[in-house]
């Protein structure tokens, strides 16, 4: 599993990346609905999306991007998987989001700043971080929903989103169809 999911870990870079409009002009909200992605957010102005094959030591899987790029250094994006075959156990699953988040720190220069705060969505695990590289500093939220890996990322030049632009786009995240599980654990304070 380690191996399947290292790609995975730098690939929301690769999203922002893909992602090369840049909207110049303030927008308004847009609650945008993924369908296929099976939630719904709300973006400070019109996204894009992309999508991009992930080769693995296993096969391979396709990572699907929603970016709004606010600025050239301002980005809110999400982007989801479906790396597992199988749903793992709630540890599992938090062993699966903690290696998510070891290999953004892997890409050199990057850095945690404070500690990882485990959360969940409906009783599914989430993990809720902030890193920064260089000037770059950014906010991440991951939710593992069965066999789905939701990242959930907001990054900024010179200083970490306030906490009105992550309630607006991180607190606005909400699944469109969801069975209920068993678990019960608060939705995550962000």
């Amino acid at each position: 599993m380690k191996k399947f999911l290292r790609p995975l870990q730098i690939s929301i870079l690769a999203v922002l990346l893909l992602t090369n409009s840049l909207t110049a002009f303030a927008t308004k909200p847009v609650k945008y609905s993924s369908t296929e992605g099976n939630y719904s957010i709300t973006f400070p102005g019109t996204p894009e999306e992309s999508s991009q094959e992930i080769p693995t030591d296993n096969g391979s899987f396709t990572l699907h991007g929603t970016v709004y790029k606010a600025t050239e250094n301002n980005a809110f994006a999400v982007a989801y998987s479906d790396p597992l075959e199988k749903p793992v156990s709630k540890k599992g699953a938090y062993a699966i989001l903690a290696q998510e988040q070891k290999g953004e720190l892997n890409t050199p220069g990057t850095t945690m700043d404070g500690k990882d705060k485990k959360n969940s969505y409906k009783g599914y695990p989430g993990l809720y971080y902030k890193t920064r590289k260089d000037n770059m500093y950014g906010i991440t939220q991951t939710y593992l929903i069965k066999t789905r890996l939701y990242q959930i990322v907001i990054t900024k030049a010179d200083k970490y989103p306030t906490n009105k632009e992550i309630k607006a786009f991180i607190g606005s995240f909400k699944l469109l169809n969801h069975s209920p599980k068993t678990q019960t654990e608060n939705i995550p304070s962000i």
